[in-house]
């Protein structure tokens, strides 16, 4: 089945892909590339593809939730992306505001995009791990404020005030975001490798950093997401 949603062709979208919910943030990372050229703005999401370090990448703005992240994952996949990493921003439960979370799985509540995915399978939505080690390794490399760990992918954004923190810090996880276990799931189905880096906007409940500094955090990461995708599409 072609793309419905990204009015883009084979060849225009690189193996190597950098996606991010708002597109004002892929706009704001295209000033990382050499070259850069928009190949779609249909339904809202901002795709564009250009080089840094003579390797191709292409950043795809996702929307908000895991069924909109999908359907662009999926159809940059039939375009030929295949290596993707995620740069968004999360609430901090163990994480705190102004710090990296380079995530090593995503949880999420059955049902809805997964049940339909998957049926009643559990599966685990888990970052590719060379993927994951190179992100790291160049995050760390950048002396970057960072930590890895596990975020839970909410479904619903305004009733989030409900999650009990403490919770799900017992539980291991780092932040909470929208999108991290779709795509982790749906790339592994898929056969794409996929990994994600987060910036902590918030404490989960609290007050947001500026925008301005989210901006900061967008560039020094994407310097280090686009190194480490760099590194697997030589």
């Amino acid at each position: 089945m072609s793309p419905v949603h990204l009015k883009a062709r084979k060849g225009e979208v690189a193996s190597n892909a950098v996606l991010a919910g708002d597109p004002g943030r892929i706009r704001l990372l295209s000033r990382l590339l050499t070259n850069p050229r928009t190949v779609n703005t249909n339904r809202g999401f901002l795709v564009v593809t250009g080089e840094r370090g003579g390797v191709e990448i292409t950043l795809a703005s996702h929307g908000i939730g895991g069924p909109s992240a999908a359907i662009v994952l999926e159809e940059l996949i039939r375009l030929g992306a295949s290596n993707i990493v995620r740069l968004g921003t999360a609430g901090g439960v163990t994480a705190n505001p102004g710090e990296y979370l380079v995530a090593r799985g995503a949880a999420y509540l059955p049902g809805g995009l997964y049940e339909q995915y998957l049926g009643r399978l559990s599966y685990p939505a888990a970052a590719d791990p060379s993927l994951h080690l190179a992100l790291i390794d160049e995050v760390k490399k950048r002396g970057l404020p960072a930590r890895e760990g596990v975020v839970y992918s909410s479904d619903a954004f305004y009733a989030e005030n409900r999650l009990d923190a403490s919770s799900l810090a017992g539980l291991g996880v780092a932040g909470v975001e929208m999108e991290c276990g779709a795509i982790l799931v749906i790339a592994s189905i898929r056969g794409a490798r996929a990994g994600c880096v987060l910036m902590i906007s918030n404490k989960l409940g609290g007050a947001f950093l500026p925008t301005r500094a989210i901006g900061d955090m967008a560039l020094k990461a994407g310097d280090a997401v686009m190194a480490a995708l760099s590194r697997l599409g030589r």
